[in-house]
């Protein structure tokens, strides 16, 4: 394999990543300069918080129109036939919930916490409406593009085996996040994430997955913020969760496999 064939590859995925973190860089200047210039005849601003909300708004709305239409990065059902299309969405959405479980215990059990300045900043957006609809919406709908609809095809170009460039793209997926406490769980996701676009050529069933885990995060920032699972619930009540996640998380991929055993057109 001759440098234009390497470099290729990891020069296109190096591009998505880096118009990812550059369309959200505009986003928060964007913000920046309309929180700004609205601050200026309207009190009650807090700055840092509003600059992040529309900002990340903002930036995420700019990157999906630039994936979308400039570098036509289609979202469509690939080779999922329209017999499987709504099986394929109950067995993500059986297998995510099963997956969320287990990531949530290793989390408590590896002691992963955020950086105190990140969790503060997560919970006020989880709480402004700019915020929901950028960790729960735009925000995993953009990073599918970028990971699994430009990384992985090319990461599936520079490996010849598939299951290489799976784990490529979940530990890209993984660095992103930028730290520890966060990054552990988005690699373990990011590898059925990547599974899901490699086995079926489309992106709808990974942008699913990663929206039904953001929201689930929210939804339980919302009504039990302070939660642990470990701590907080009976040893019984443990292990009855614990249990049925690995149940439905096992039956999920099972039942998904079976769907896309037979496919033979991967991600294009």
């Amino acid at each position: 394999m001759d440098f234009h064939t390497i470099g290729r590859p990891i020069g296109k995925a190096a591009a998505a990543i880096f118009l990812l973190f550059g369309w959200q860089l505009l986003g928060i200047i964007i913000g920046a300069i309309i929180v700004g210039f609205w601050s200026l005849f309207n009190e009650g601003f807090n700055l840092q918080h509003d600059i992040m909300g529309i900002g990340l708004l903002a930036g995420d709305i700019l990157a999906l129109w630039y994936f979308l239409k400039r570098k036509k990065i289609p979202i469509h059902w690939g080779c999922i036939e329209k017999e499987d299309q709504k099986s394929t969405v109950l067995y993500v959405l059986i297998m995510g919930l099963g997956l969320i479980v287990i990531l949530s215990y290793l989390e408590e059990i590896l002691e992963l916490n955020m950086p105190p300045e990140l969790d503060d900043l997560f919970n006020v957006l989880s709480y402004r409406l700019d915020g929901i609809l950028s960790i729960c919406l735009f925000g995993p709908i953009v990073e599918e593009i970028a990971l699994r609809g430009i990384v992985l095809p090319n990461m599936l170009t520079l490996f010849k085996k598939p299951w290489l460039a799976i784990l490529a793209t979940a530990m890209l997926f993984g660095m992103i996040h930028m730290n520890v406490a966060q990054m552990i769980g988005a690699v373990l996701s990011g590898i059925v994430l990547s599974w899901l676009a490699y086995q079926t050529g489309s992106l709808i069933p990974s942008i699913l997955l990663h929206i039904l885990n953001n929201s689930i995060s929210t939804s339980l920032q919302w009504m039990a913020p302070d939660l642990k699972l470990l701590s907080d619930i009976p040893d019984s009540v443990n292990l009855i969760l614990l249990i049925s996640g690995i149940i439905l998380f096992s039956f999920g991929i099972k039942k998904l496999h079976s769907l896309f055993v037979h496919y033979d057109i991967l991600i294009k």
